[in-house]
């Protein structure tokens, strides 16, 4: 899954031209250039007042967010807190960084299941909330929002830590943590897209703390998956006879690439995937998926290190995905039960691969569910199946464990 702030592009495109308008100042006449020099400079002045505001709604939006955030408790019929229930939005500190952890569980002795989200640097927390609360009720449910993600966002991390090797470094010490907090051997451990491929790799290397491993839109081998979905996008492209979406894919010559510039293909590609309906079935976009109620650990403010951190994270950490090994090669054998759960019409991390993986996998019990009306996102498409599903087959492994 990628997410874009494209809206960062026309204030660094307004300051590229004031200053290639500056250097054609000695150029002009001299009886016009005491005129336009005045109003280029009005305009840089403009120009940095708008970067000051913008830096201080940043910075207020991210300190707003942290300070006011809270997680309703569980309560019974009387009002009272439920005993035995964990209801917190808290920070943990992961490798050398504070990152957000929100744990709902109406008993805390039941089985952890840690959730790990997609992007990169794409926070689920309210989705999650709002389509999946009802797991809470027999998993103690953890959503983990990632170094550079969703509250864990911050201008001051410093990008070098942003690594796929340090985000599984902070995974497994979060689900140590998790196991000793809690007084359990293991976790049931959930990826969605991005965190579908972080999920498997921690699969493969610890599999001796999970339970159980359920894969959503699993991840597989970037590259390929990018290809097979440039190539779903052409062709719908080419069916419906979009000249718009076809003149703008007509520009793009080498995908997935790593080429300076070439992030701007991704967003073209994933602009026109989620119009086709490879990311949300039957929907031409996202906003309808990002229009539910908000649940209260989200507020208005939390757009603001949402936007940023799934923006940041993006650049980082999607160049080292493209460079991420084949799971077919280097995870063909798992060592603990395994759930796909696919969308049918998922082409955001193409089906047709991880179906690949899925029939060369060796492990001690595998089990592929597909989701007819869903794409990319079943758990948030068909929330009452994934629930189902989670509560009568996923529950009971971890049970018996």
């Amino acid at each position: 899954m990628l997410t874009s702030s494209l809206w960062m592009t026309p204030i660094c495109n307004l300051g590229i031209v004031g200053a290639c308008c500056v250097l054609l100042l000695p150029l002009l006449l001299p009886e016009t250039m005491s005129y336009v020099k005045k109003i280029l400079l009005r305009s840089i002045s403009v120009l940095m007042g708008l970067c000051a505001a913008l830096v201080v709604v940043i910075v207020v939006g991210v300190l707003v967010s942290r300070r006011f955030r809270s997680t309703p408790a569980f309560r019974d019929p009387s009002g009272s807190v439920v005993t035995g229930s964990i209801a917190t939005l808290e920070d943990m500190k992961l490798g050398d960084y504070q990152q957000t952890l929100l744990i709902r569980g109406r008993n805390s002795k039941n089985p952890i299941l840690l959730y790990l989200h997609g992007g990169p640097g794409m926070t689920e927390l309210p989705l999650v909330r709002h389509f999946n609360a009802a797991l809470e009720e027999r998993f103690t449910v953890v959503l983990w929002e990632q170094r550079g993600a969703g509250h864990s966002y911050s201008p001051f991390l410093d990008k070098k830590t942003l690594t796929i090797e340090q985000l599984l470094s902070d995974a497994h010490q979060l689900i140590q943590n998790l196991t000793e907090r809690f007084q359990q051997r293991k976790v049931v451990l959930v990826g969605h897209s991005f965190g579908s491929f972080l999920g498997l790799e921690l699969a493969r290397r610890y599999p001796e703390l999970l339970s159980a491993y359920v894969g959503i839109g699993q991840a597989v081998y970037f590259p390929e998956g990018e290809k097979l979905s440039m190539k779903f996008v052409r062709r719908e492209a080419l069916l419906s006879q979009n000249a718009e979406a076809l003149r703008e894919l007509g520009r793009i010559d080498d995908y997935p690439s790593q080429k300076p510039g070439s992030m701007d293909d991704v967003f073209t590609e994933r602009k026109w995937l989620a119009k086709f309906g490879g990311v949300l079935h039957g929907k031409d976009g996202l906003g309808s998926l990002f229009s539910v109620e908000r649940p209260p650990e989200f507020t208005l403010f939390d757009f603001v290190p949402f936007a940023l951190g799934s923006y940041s994270s993006l650049k980082v950490l999607w160049p080292q995905a493209l460079r991420a090994p084949d799971f077919r090669v280097t995870a063909a054998k798992l060592e603990v039960p395994v759930y796909f759960v696919m969308g049918r019409h998922d082409y955001n991390v193409p089906f047709e691969l991880a179906r690949d993986y899925y029939d060369r996998l060796d492990a001690p019990s595998k089990q592929w569910i597909w989701f007819e009306s869903s794409a990319h996102m079943p758990n948030f498409g068909e929330p009452e199946k994934f629930n189902k599903f989670m509560l009568e087959q996923v529950l009971p492994t971890a049970l018996a464990q």
